[in-house]
């Protein structure tokens, strides 16, 4: 059987000889090593390594998008250190979450989070539910481009060690208003568009070795795993490394940290794998839901869900037949609506898609439908529609239903969703 032999003494040895980065010839970095009381994190993704150093050479505001468990946490601590402990200041992370009064009382406040860490990295994440805020804006303009914290309170106070990035987890210009207010900062004040991105595993597939050797050198170092567990794992079947590619596994990096923990314990990759695999679901998006649950379908993905889906392209007549081959490989069907699904131009196929996934589902014993309602439509509103089958609607609303909005992604109706599929899944499975 071939395998990769993860050579992470080597890593751990340079991480005990108290050398946080690793830098080639010419000074370009090619590992750095986070390490606090929490996590031991190394980093020698190329395209992450240039945009650190990039953002250390400044002191402009800059925007850190990147997805949930893709590292912008170590990213910012990073930079915040600098390239030694003379330069180095706090960073500070706090989401932006309630609405723009709390949150402009919140962090402008007296004793708010900018007056307590007047030196440091301050981090606003999830921006993308503040980019409307007009006033949030200004004052966080303010703060970021001309150095003053402009309090609630009326007071003035100048910070000029602070500096300001702003967050997200998926790309804010899309959902830039046109009002001139929040591009002057977003655009004209960001010194040449400051801009870095963390990335995906699925995005380096290629690297999994070296981060499969990374993180079993970062869980011997942090004293989670010993020595002779990490070596008894320290060969990686090539057809491991194959399986791993063929899904995202949950939750990112953090998910991934947890594999290379339960092949420690377990003594083996493939028994890690098998135990960890994340459960499958088809999202079934005909309808005028289709844009709807394309996104839906995506951001279950980005969290770690096995997606199948119809093929973009279908032969003559009916699509459901031409996808009964790919249910027979799920564990539950996503069955999307909206408003407009119930019209009289389009429920007969909606309606008929339903029926047949009714008709697997009592094959089996258990549910196999999660009803997913994409915009503020409630099945009992669907009474008032005449024309529906009653035996339709007797049946959707005896179901527990969601409701995820995709034009809103901070709303907690997707992470009610993946929760119930996440506690389903392991029902499943029988564990």
């Amino acid at each position: 059987m071939k395998s990769i032999k993860l050579e992470w003494p080597k890593l751990l040895r340079l991480a005990r000889s108290g050398r946080p980065e690793k830098r080639a010839l010419g000074g370009r970095a090619t590992l750095m090593l986070w390490s606090d009381s929490k996590k031991t994190v190394f980093v020698s993704d190329p395209g992450l390594l240039e945009q650190i150093d990039a953002a250390r050479s400044h002191s402009n505001p800059f925007v850190l998008i990147g997805p949930q468990h893709t590292g912008k946490n170590v990213f910012l601590n990073l930079v915040a250190r600098g390239v030694s402990k003379s330069n180095s200041v706090p960073c500070v992370d706090e989401n932006v979450l309630g609405n723009m009064d709390e949150e402009i009382e919140r962090f402008f406040g007296k004793d708010g989070v900018v007056d307590r860490n007047r030196s440091a990295l301050l981090h606003f994440d999830f921006m993308e539910r503040a980019v409307t805020w007009d006033a949030f804006i200004d004052k966080l303009n303010k703060v970021a481009v001309e150095r003053v914290l402009e309090r609630t309170d009326g007071k003035v106070i100048r910070c000029p060690m602070i500096r300001v990035v702003l967050g997200g987890n998926y790309d804010l210009p899309p959902i830039f208003p046109g009002g001139p207010r929040l591009i002057k900062y977003l655009y004209a004040a960001l010194a040449g568009h400051q801009h870095a991105q963390t990335r995906r595993l699925a995005e380096q597939e290629h690297r999994l070795p070296v981060i499969l050797e990374e993180m079993l050198a970062a869980l011997v170092f942090r004293g989670e795993i010993s020595s002779p567990d990490a070596k008894k794992i320290e060969r990686v079947p090539v057809a491991c490394i194959d399986r791993l590619r063929q899904y995202s596994v949950p939750n990112e990096f953090t998910g991934l940290f947890g594999l290379v923990r339960s092949a420690a314990r377990i003594g083996s990759w493939d028994s890690a794998i098998n135990e960890t695999r994340p459960g499958t679901v088809f999202v079934a998006w005909g309808g005028k839901s289709r844009v709807g649950g394309a996104r839906l379908a995506e951001r279950l993905r980005e969290s770690g869900v096995l997606v199948e889906k119809a093929p973009e392209s279908l032969g003559v007549g009916d699509w459901w037949p031409q996808i009964k081959s790919k249910l027979s490989n799920v564990d539950f069907i996503v069955f999307t609506f909206c408003h407009q699904d119930f019209m009289a131009s389009s429920r007969l196929v909606k309606l008929k898609e339903w029926r047949e996934a009714v008709e697997i589902e009592r094959t089996l014993a258990r549910p196999l439908i999660f009803p997913v309602f994409l915009d503020k439509t409630r099945p009992e509103q669907l009474k008032s529609i005449p024309g529906i089958e009653s035996a339709f609607l007797e049946d959707l609303l005896k179901r527990h239903w969601y409701w995820v909005s995709w034009r809103n992604r901070t709303r907690s109706g997707f992470e009610v969703l993946h929760a119930e599929l996440s506690r389903w899944f392991k029902i499943v499975r029988g564990s």
